[in-house]
């Protein structure tokens, strides 16, 4: 699913308690490196894919593509950002 950057979007990127980086494929594999096989080294996920990064180490899934593609809308993907928030 698409989401349109838009003005509510960007407000939530702004008050969002942490920083958000968004990358094309080749960027995301050029910063964090492929495996032998092709795929990023974070196993067992495909693309689109959100993670988290605890400082500057390890790759943790926070939305798998799978559930990317369950999220409705804007609106559903904020709530869940809003609930993990909570939870970190």
């Amino acid at each position: 699913m698409g989401f349109a950057r838009g003005l509510h979007w960007k407000q939530f990127r702004a008050s969002f308690p942490g920083n958000m980086h968004f990358y094309h494929i080749d960027e995301f594999e050029t910063l964090f490196g492929k495996s032998p096989q092709g795929q990023a080294q974070v196993k067992g996920n495909t693309y689109p894919v959100v993670y988290s990064r605890e400082g500057k180490g390890k790759l943790s899934t926070v939305l798998s593509t799978d559930r990317l593609n369950e999220i409705r809308d804007l609106e559903e993907l904020i709530q869940f950002f809003k609930d993990w928030v909570r939870f970190i």
